[in-house]
């Protein structure tokens, strides 16, 4: 199972997070791929976005200076931020 969320921080607090955050808990596998503002996603430690930042595991685009907040990893350093390219961040392993 692969559940695609766009715009995590909008179901923040709603039954559909409940449900989500149920699913994802429960270890029945698959995987959840989602996106949102990094800005509003640094703030959420519980829910599906908590559960998410601890799993440690993420692709970060255009991250800016609140971008190792989110999964409590440093990031590359240097390079220019190129529209479209990002940082796959895996601090468990």
């Amino acid at each position: 199972t692969v559940v695609l969320v766009d715009d995590l921080e909008a179901i923040a607090g709603t039954p559909l997070e409940d449900v989500l955050s149920a699913h994802v808990e429960s270890g029945h596998g698959g995987s959840v791929v989602a996106t949102g503002a990094i800005g509003e996603l640094v703030g959420a430690y519980r829910g599906l976005t908590g559960w998410l930042r601890r799993s440690a595991y993420g692709v970060v685009l255009c991250p800016g200076p609140r971008g190792p907040e989110l999964f409590g990893s440093p990031l590359p350093g240097g390079e220019p931020l190129v529209p479209g390219r990002g940082f796959l961040v895996d601090a468990i392993g």
